[in-house]
């Protein structure tokens, strides 16, 4: 089973989520004080769940260099806008994958970092039939060289 990763700015039910409750998953939470704080009872009672917690939201690229020492060498990141920001401003990303759906969901009044999408367009796909309205977009930000702004 590959190595799950969680970043958390608030911390998380740890409790509440499977992958937290079995000692055969490899997980790592990456967090910031704030929510570490709020997790560290039920991380004490979870010894086989790895923790790497930044100062502060701007600490991924050494958050990454955490990771590296567990053995990780690529990885794939889920998250929303804020996360993609941060990896990009970190020159931390090879490439994005976004993906759009007609339906509202996440933070209203958000916009994806523009360097998201400034990368070479690898490949774009239209749903069909019941996933009609949603498309997937591959790019390549390395490819384009895109720098983490100053």
């Amino acid at each position: 089973h590959p190595t799950q990763i969680v970043a958390t700015r608030r911390g998380l039910d740890v409790g509440r989520m499977l992958m937290f409750n079995l000692p055969e998953v490899s997980a790592i939470v990456l967090t910031v004080s704030d929510g570490i704080a709020s997790m560290r009872d039920a991380l004490r009672t979870r010894p086989w769940v790895r923790t790497i917690v930044m100062p502060d939201k701007h600490g991924l690229r050494a958050a990454f260099g955490q990771l590296g020492a567990f053995g990780l060498k690529r990885i794939s990141c889920v998250g929303g806008r804020h996360l993609a920001e941060g990896l990009i401003d970190a020159a931390l990303i090879d490439d994005t994958y976004l993906t759009t759906s007609p339906k509202a969901g996440g933070e209203p009044d958000t916009t994806l970092p523009k360097a998201a999408t400034a990368g070479a367009l690898v490949v774009r796909k239209h749903g069909t039939g019941e996933e009609a309205g949603v498309m997937f977009e591959h790019f390549s930000i390395r490819r384009r060289g895109v720098k983490p702004r100053p």
